[in-house]
Formats: structure tokens, C-alpha cells, sequence
């Protein structure tokens, strides 16, 4: 908290050229349990004051209200881990991985009813195949974005144009356009 206030005033960082579609902030992202979110909030409010211009995003709901104005004006954003693995979260990631890898899916959780040492020796395997398979899947995705804020830009906005249906869904309730028309360095 002490090294964000103080250089809350430092000048923006530049975003590298190959990522040109990359909105620049210097916004801090905390992410906590759940039950500490409150306590970050007022953990921020107690050693700082009222000058940081903080964001609350403990869910989708806050999170869909939010603007990529919003979030590059703020200081510091908190939002929780339960946000990254919510079904909306989810789906909206898996929507706009589509644009750009159709047929995108993140692996789905396995079940299983057996027990006992052999059972719990199958499972183990099977967890860790399952986290390298979503490790794989979330790389997948944030790679797709990147992409899609970079090359697609300009693809997106004439879609959007002509009423395409292969328009992407709206990225955190705002139209992509208005995303991709967030001033650029």
C-alpha cells in the first residue's frame, strides 16, 4: 500500500509497441480471498487517505459496470479470485477467445465417485492434468485478447459498422468499439 501511494504521482508507464492496443494505467490490481476484501478496501482508506481513486470489483455484477475508462483513470483496483473462475467470468472469456479461436472451450471438471488409495492416487494425476490443461486454456485465452486488442482492432470496429454477426458479444457490458476508442498513447 505504501509503495502505491507513493508513486501514484510517477508518469504512466509506456506500453511496448507490439502491444499497441493495450490501454496504459497505473492501476494497481490487489487480489484477495473473498472474506479480506472489505478489509483491503479499509486497509487502503486507513494508510492513505482519500486521494487514491479505488475500485471495488469483488464480482462480475461490479465488474460489468466498470468501463476500461474507469479502470485506467483508478489508483488501485481490488477485486477478488473468485471473480477469474466465476461461470460469467467464464463465458465472457470463452466468447471473446472465440473471436479469434473459434471453438474455444475451457476444459471442463471432471467427477468422480470412487475412493479409496487407488482412487485418491487417480485423482491426484487427474488434478494435475486438469490444472495443466486450464494453465494451458487461460494462456490460450489472454494471448487471444491480446491479440484481438491488437490486430483485430480495426476488424472489430468495421464489423461492428456493417452489423456483422461475427460481431463479438460486449466486452464488460460496453460495445468493444468503445473499448477500442479509449484514448492511446
Amino acid at each position: 500500500i505504501g509503495l502505491i501511494d507513493e508513486t501514484v504521482e510517477d508518469r504512466l508507464p509506456d506500453v511496448p509497441a507490439g502491444l499497441s492496443g493495450f490501454v496504459p494505467t497505473r492501476a494497481t490490481l490487489v487480489l484477495t480471498p473473498t472474506n479480506l476484501h472489505g478489509q483491503w478496501l479499509g486497509e487502503i482508506t486507513k494508510f492513505t487517505g482519500r486521494h487514491l481513486k479505488v475500485l471495488s470489483v469483488p464480482t462480475c455484477q461490479q465488474l460489468k459496470r466498470l468501463s476500461p475508462r474507469d479502470i485506467a483513470e483508478a489508483d488501485v483496483v481490488v477485486a477478488t479470485y473468485r471473480l477469474f473462475y466465476s461461470t460469467p467470468y467464464l463465458k465472457r472469456l470463452e466468447e471473446l477467445t472465440r473471436w479469434r479461436r473459434p471453438g474455444f472451450r475451457f476444459p471442463r471438471l471432471p467427477t468422480t465417485s470412487a475412493s479409496g488409495p487407488a482412487a485418491r492416487n487417480g485423482r491426484q494425476a487427474q488434478v494435475a492434468k486438469v490444472n495443466a490443461d486450464w494453465a494451458g486454456a487461460y494462456r490460450k485465452a489472454l494471448d487471444s485478447l491480446a491479440t484481438l486488442s491488437v490486430v483485430g482492432r480495426e476488424e472489430v470496429l468495421a464489423a461492428e459498422r456493417r452489423d456483422d454477426p461475427r460481431t463479438p458479444p460486449r466486452l464488460a457490458g460496453r460495445r468493444l468499439a468503445e473499448a477500442a476508442a479509449t484514448p492511446q498513447p
